[in-house]
């Protein structure tokens, strides 16, 4: 009986190791590792590497797309072996940031985040590769030296997206912040040399606000700019990333899907009615197409058997739909004069 039962534990470990391959990531150069790389299945979905540049990549998955800011885009054939991949780095760099003060006489520009009634739409934050742009306009456009300093984001924990789960069980996530450039107020490029990662979680939250400090402050440009928010992954206890698989499989009419998982976080909406509104997008989409946010439109039992075109297609159609809303972020801005 003992013999039997060794043999089933060797059966479910040899087996669950051959359902996955075992990918780490490495600069070409230091041959160090590169945290928090993404890793695009191509399919609609991906995860990002941890702090050591590891992740698990199921064998069922045969072709990749590997991106980092700092790195050349490769795309690799797996061959359902441990795969180390060399990322070199990318010639082209970003503007570094850089404060161009000619006077230490400064001011302060505050505007205070709003949340809005608590019956609020909102729209959900927690699935992996979710990314929000929130617009930040220029109010002095004349005065070339506006820096943005910190920002506040109104968050919650969604009880409808919890279940059963206790607000103390909800694990802290990690978030990443980017800077892009506007063109017809939209999202457009990558700008300045800068990312800064957070970690989200309900201690977090303070009344319904996300407080975020930056640890250099950002110029904005005449056009103003958006400050991009990605969730990378849920952290462990001891603040980790944990690279776990970003969906699900479910059993619906005899055929098996990909349902995203999501963490019970979620931003509350307010009506546009005027300006720029936030927009979002699923960074692994290779599309890359950004949306208006909007509440969660709802799925059908068909729409997990719709292509990836056919998917974009009928949200596009759903959100077109719903009237514009935005999200009344705070922010802090230093004017040097």
């Amino acid at each position: 009986m003992k013999q039997l039962t060794l043999y089933i534990i060797f059966f479910l470990v040899y087996n669950l190791n051959a359902q996955s391959n075992s990918v780490v990531i490495l600069d070409s150069s230091t041959l160090k590792p590169i945290p928090f790389v993404s890793i695009n299945f191509l399919n609609g979905f991906g995860i990002y590497t941890d702090d050591k540049g590891r992740a698990d990549v199921t064998n069922d998955i045969l072709k990749v797309e590997i991106s980092h800011v700092d790195y050349l885009t490769s795309t690799i054939i797996l061959n359902n072996n441990p795969t180390t991949i060399y990322l070199k780095k990318n010639v082209i760099e970003l503007s570094e940031v850089v404060i161009e003060a000619k006077s230490t006489k400064k001011r302060i520009q505050r505007s205070k985040p709003k949340i809005g009634d608590k019956d609020n739409e909102r729209a959900g934050l927690g699935s992996y590769g979710f990314e929000a742009a929130f617009y930040i306009n220029n109010k002095d456009s004349n005065n070339s030296n506006s820096y943005l300093h910190a920002l506040s984001i109104p968050i919650c924990i969604d009880n409808m997206l919890m279940g059963n789960q206790q607000t103390k069980n909800v694990s802290n996530v990690l978030i990443k912040l980017t800077c892009y450039s506007t063109i017809s107020n939209l999202p457009s490029e990558r700008i300045y040399d800068f990312e800064q990662f957070f970690t989200l979680g309900p201690d977090k939250i303070k009344s319904g606000i996300f407080n975020l400090k930056l640890v250099n402050d950002l110029k904005i440009p005449e056009e103003g700019f958006f400050i991009v928010i990605t969730l990378i992954g849920k952290l462990d206890k001891r603040g980790d990333l944990f690279v776990e698989y970003p969906y699900v499989e479910k059993q619906i009419d005899f055929n098996t899907v990909k349902i995203l998982k999501s963490q019970p976080y979620a931003i509350p909406l307010l009506s546009s009615n005027n300006g720029v509104p936030t927009f979002i997008r699923n960074f692994f989409n290779k599309t890359g197409v950004w949306f208006a946010i909007s509440p969660p439109v709802v799925r059908p039992k068909e729409f997990y058997f719709m292509t990836e075109k056919e998917k974009e297609e009928y949200v596009f159609e759903e959100k077109n739909k719903q009237k514009e809303y935005t999200v009344g972020i705070g922010y802090e801005i230093i004017i040097y004069q």
